[in-house]
């Protein structure tokens, strides 16, 4: 292996457990990465006379999603402004590197790392938390609650993007718990515990439900009790502050809540959208001014909820990239969910590569259900992690590419 490879590989490891930290960082790497492959990229390409990329089976629907993309920025009325969406794609490039470079070594050595910065976000995040309710306990102000607006966000900018990273991870560990034979199993159950309790102190609903569905289907695969260890935390934590869980659960179900009419709002107006700009959207980061607009006519100026995208992952593409976009989206989902399924289920696979079909299934349930109630798809911390999970099993096993699915092998090893 030469210099060039090895960095390559280096920078893209540090790009996946770098982003628990910081995305500039995490691009940084990224693009280090980049660099470093591209002279190996056309020494390849010169010595075997092709473009020497190999991307997973599902690289179809990227490739949709990619051109609709495209199309949507250049038929929007402000194509500069939805360029910000262009200059996102490249992190779809990513999985080449994963599959390319990342062996099976490599792979639990990045899930490793992951489970034990997740539970140091984790740790962070609940030392924040008890500060912030500290804090809310003498002032009594609204603004400080740590259960409502100023909630927790270990190394993150915003609670949305710590809860979706936390869960994603969460979900990655619980794959391996249920089918890898683990050393020192009760130390990652412990890790498991701590990133499931830096969950509920958020206080993100999206990120509740997602974790809930995490826990439903690796209970109906693996149906082994160690599952029903990790909501232990949940219901701990809802003894110690019980006020504040039944107020945020309550939330769930009252209409009256004012992020729960927004989002209905959002809904009625994001299917307007799409029916008035079906084929290619209404362009890039274009949502606020246009639902703002809806908005003023119905005599809304000033709405008690966040404008700037449609809280949801598939009313969002639709309405701002059209048909195309959403439909390679939906494909990708659907996709993956059938072949990490099979995957997880192939006894004749090596059991590593079964954990890392079952860690992608796990994180496509938990992006997908959060992603009902936020657009997770747009958040580039989020988007980043996933798309490391959803290439791992690949990765993992370059001779059994897509044996669970029947097709041949068609990555180098």
């Amino acid at each position: 292996m030469t210099r060039l490879t090895q960095a390559v590989r280096l920078f893209t490891f540090l790009s996946i457990v770098s982003i628990v930290i910081s995305i500039a960082a995490s691009e940084t790497f990224l693009a280090l990465a980049f660099l470093s492959w591209l002279p190996v990229g056309i020494k390849e390409g010169w010595e075997k006379k092709r473009i020497p990329v190999e991307w997973p089976p599902f690289f179809r629907a990227f490739q949709l999603f990619v051109v609709a993309t495209i199309l949507s920025v250049l038929f929007s009325v402000d194509p500069y402004h939805g360029m910000a969406a262009i200059r996102k794609l490249p992190l779809f490039f990513l999985c080449f590197l994963v599959i390319r470079f990342l062996d099976l070594v490599w792979i639990k050595r990045t899930y490793y790392s992951l489970f034990s910065l997740g539970s140091l976000a984790g740790l962070y995040a609940m030392a924040q938390f008890g500060e912030k309710w500290w804090h809310f306990q003498h002032t009594h102000r609204a603004a400080d609650d740590p259960t409502l607006i100023f909630r927790i966000h270990a190394f993150m900018g915003h609670w949305m993007t710590f809860s979706g990273e936390q869960v994603l991870i969460l979900a990655t560990l619980l794959g391996c718990l249920v089918i890898l034979p683990i050393k020192r199993t009760w130390g990652w159950v412990g890790a498991a515990v701590l990133i499931s309790a830096s969950v509920a102190l958020s206080f993100t609903r999206s990120a509740w439900l997602a974790t809930t569905a995490v826990f439903a289907v690796a209970l109906f695969i693996a149906r082994k009790r160690i599952v029903l260890v990790f909501p232990l935390a949940f219901l701990v934590l809802v003894a110690i502050f019980p006020r504040a869980f039944h107020d945020r659960l309550d939330s769930f179900v009252n209409t009256g809540f004012s992020s729960n009419a927004g989002r209905i709002e959002m809904a009625q107006a994001g299917w307007k959208l799409f029916l008035d700009h079906p084929w290619f959207g209404v362009g890039p980061l274009r949502i606020k001014e246009e639902f703002d607009s809806i908005l003023k006519d119905q005599g809304i100026r000033n709405p008690p909820f966040y404008t700037g995208h449609l809280h949801n992952n598939f009313i969002q593409l639709g309405a701002e990239r059209g048909i195309f976009a959403l439909a390679a989206f939906v494909w990708l989902i659907v996709e993956l969910f059938v072949r990490f399924w099979r995957g997880s289920l192939k006894d004749t696979l090596p059991v590593e590569v079964r954990a890392a079909y079952l860690a992608g299934l796990l994180s496509t349930v938990a992006l997908v259900v959060a992603g009902l109630f936020e657009f997770n798809m747009g958040d580039s911390e989020v988007l980043i992690l996933f798309l490391f999970l959803i290439s791992a099993p690949y990765a993992a096993s370059p001779s059994t590419f897509d044996s669970s699915a029947g097709s041949s092998p068609n990555v180098a090893p």
